[in-house]
């Protein structure tokens, strides 16, 4: 399997199952992978000058060509109110008490 066809299902699948967030973009960003190597995903929320208190997102893939190893998070939203993984998709909800804004 070529890396730019697996970097690009990944792309095509989450654009096809994200969905509105008011102002703000949600974007993803990786690279090109060869078979049976790593590469670290990058989900990005830039609220657009909004102030928002979290965000949720579910991420689609295909389980016979990409293996998720972990997850990991940035400091902006200190709540994790659901992190799973694995059976094809990624579930990430985080929130924070103080709303944030910016990227």
């Amino acid at each position: 399997m070529s890396k730019l066809f697996l970097t690009s299902l990944f792309f095509l699948i989450f654009l096809m199952t994200s969905g509105e967030v008011l102002a703000s973009t949600l974007s993803v960003s990786g690279g090109t992978v060869e078979v049976g190597s790593t590469i670290s995903v990058r989900l990005n929320l830039n609220t657009g000058g909004e102030a928002v208190n979290g965000f949720s997102a579910t991420l689609s893939y295909p389980t016979d060509k990409i293996e998720v190893l972990s997850i990991s998070y940035s400091s902006r939203f200190a709540i994790a109110a659901e992190s799973t993984y694995g059976g094809g998709q990624i579930r990430i909800s985080r929130g924070n008490i103080n709303p944030v804004s910016g990227s």
